[in-house]
């Protein structure tokens, strides 16, 4: 079928704006839930019906309009007083807004389809003279979760929930770091296309002032006018890409409020009491980014359920609260962002967890695993501790799913458990995809640069014990911890081409340390995090730390393990980026 150019046109712009209707429906239906119905939230749920109605028939969307008008009919009585807004009504009007936002992106891939919900209205229609019937019993033929399937390998939920007693959601009011602003800011409305070539540009200047940078510190400038110039230019060029980037950072609170929404469907299929809370729904990140960790944190929320949250009975027991907690919250701190997953729940059993992938042939029984190396375990492919398999997880493919994602992302996630307590998981992401903080070294006489979120510390090597362990040829102590030592020119199949130089300590000092003087190097070495342990990458040497354009390379280097993407340095040369995981990944296993 065939469609105007011109209507296509609309009916784009109509549905990105009908999905910002459908998510502040949703908000406002969860907020009557949580705080109780008033004329406020009720007449803004009514609004934003009565907009999508006329939008949608205003673009030729006449069955999507004719389910919006019944969804505004509810609304209306409920403001006139003619019944009180339930749980289970607003479980189905919930179950519209699922049904609206499905069509909206079938509409949106497809132009010819033509949604067919007649039977949608009916159930609306039944589930407002029913308010007090679960859904699922006035309308059994309808598939009442259809609307919300988040993963291909969960199964549909049996019903919405009647939540007010099963769990309450809490939203803590938090500023953002911000001033209060008098008028709402204007939108502009940006294509990716151009966008993208903006940020292109932009890191391309960014390149050239950290070339220029480069000249001037090693002193090429002699002119202090020049000097001072550069020194402003790289101001301007700070502040231009910080703006520009910000074009690309969305607001976390559309995948809070979807976070919050798994919670709510979840609280039907169990016989548990929870409050989700969350926090900093304020924080921006780069919206690929979000796109890429919104599976992964719903994986999280399914296990912090299931597995974390413990029964009413056990609560009692243990002499605990009978209403759980779970708690999200995000955090933004230089050009990274955390985000901590906590529960009050059973926390981690790691007898059970050492059992268990002793079982599946993880480890072998008896291996000695610090607390970290313990609970990295079950971010193995196909791990659970789970005994029967439900509705909500004990498949073994969440936590698998939430290390592969952050891996992807460039960032690290640790977890925090004490048993009968609770567990957290924080995870670390950049802020962005496009511009990195970078830990540029050398090996093998070539510069190569590290993500800054992938590293945990730099030492030196000489200042430290050195034996030999399995699985590798040395081991470096730490602080009490033996950390296996790999050349990062080995692991990248070059011949590392050690340079060493002498220690500046005395030989009195060194032999106090217990470190003979042959050993005495100076030797720069990475530490990172990899599956719970730390792992020692020795390089030639450790040239700084900067601002990283992350750029696309070329087919030649497709499948090469550890190189992720590639960068002008600021000598102006090119480097490669390394993933560290990458390259360790099958040799430190």
């Amino acid at each position: 079928m065939d469609i105007d150019p011109q209507l296509r046109e609309l009916q784009l712009i109509f549905i990105d704006e009908a999905k910002q209707f459908l998510d502040d429906a949703e908000e406002t239906l969860m907020a009557i839930e949580s705080t109780g119905t008033t004329a406020e939230l009720v007449n803004k749920a009514f609004r934003l019906a009565h907009n999508f109605k006329g939008s949608a028939r205003s673009v030729g969307y006449t069955a999507m309009a004719n389910l919006a008008h019944k969804y505004e009919d509810i609304l209306s009585d409920i403001k006139k007083g003619s019944y009180p807004l339930t749980p289970n009504l607003i479980s189905a009007l919930l179950h519209c807004n699922d049904t609206l936002r499905n069509e909206l992106l079938a509409t949106q891939q497809d132009p010819s389809h033509e949604p067919n919900i007649e039977s949608e209205i009916e159930a609306l229609a039944l589930a407002s003279q029913n308010r007090d019937i679960k859904p699922e019993q006035q309308h059994p033929e309808t598939d009442w979760s259809k609307g919300f399937e988040i993963f291909e390998d969960t199964p549909p939920l049996k019903a919405e929930p009647t939540i007010l007693t099963k769990m309450a959601t809490k939203t803590k009011t938090q500023a953002a770091p911000t001033q209060a602003k008098t008028a709402v800011d204007d939108t502009l409305k940006v294509p990716t296309l151009r966008l993208d070539q903006v940020l292109n540009i932009v890191g391309e200047m960014v390149v050239n002032q950290t070339i220029l940078d480069g000249c001037r510190n090693s002193g090429a400038f002699t002119s202090d006018t020049a000097s001072q110039a550069v020194a402003y230019m790289s101001k301007l060029v700070n502040d231009l890409h910080d703006i520009s980037n910000s074009l690309r950072l969305v607001p976390i609170r559309p995948l809070f409020q979807k976070l919050r929404r798994t919670a709510r469907d979840i609280a039907s299929t169990i016989e548990k009491d929870f409050t989700f809370l969350d926090e900093g729904d304020y924080c921006e990140i780069d919206k690929s980014v979000i796109d890429r960790i919104a599976d992964p944190l719903n994986h999280m929320i399914r296990n912090a359920v299931d597995h974390g949250v413990d029964t009413p009975e056990e609560r009692k027991n243990a002499g605990k609260p009978l209403l759980a907690k779970i708690t999200l919250t995000a955090i933004t701190l230089d050009d990274q962002v955390k985000i901590t997953l906590s529960d009050d729940g059973r926390g981690l059993n790691k007898d059970k967890i050492l059992a268990k992938a002793v079982s599946n042939g993880l480890i072998q029984k008896g291996a000695a695993l610090s607390d970290d190396e313990i609970y990295a375990l079950i971010f193995a492919a196909g791990f659970s501790t789970k005994e029967q398999v439900t509705d909500v997880s004990g498949r073994g493919v969440g936590m698998e799913v939430v290390q592969r994602a952050v891996d992807d992302l460039k960032g690290s996630i640790k977890i925090y458990s004490v048993l009968g307590k609770g567990t957290t998981f924080e995870i670390t992401l950049p802020l962005s995809l496009s511009i990195i903080g970078g830990m540029v070294v050398q090996a093998n006489g070539q510069r190569f640069v590290i993500p800054v979120s992938q590293l945990v510390e730099t030492i030196e090597m000489g200042k430290f014990k050195t034996e030999s362990i399995t699985g590798a040829s040395r081991g470096l102590i730490l602080r009490g911890e033996i950390l296996p030592i790999y050349h990062l020119s080995d692991l990248l199949g070059r011949g590392m081409s050690r340079k060493k130089l002498k220690n500046q300590a005395s030989d009195s000092t060194v032999a106090g340390a217990g470190i003979t003087p042959s050993e005495a190097m100076i030797r720069p070495a990475l530490v990172a995090m990899y599956r719970g342990k730390k792992i020692t990458f020795e390089v030639e040497e450790i040239i700084n730390q900067q601002k990283i354009v992350l750029k696309k390379l070329g087919p030649e280097f497709e499948g090469i393990p550890g190189i992720v993407a590639g960068a002008i340095l600021s000598n102006g040369e090119p480097g490669l980026v390394l993933s560290l995981d990458s390259l360790i990944a099958g040799v430190a296993a």
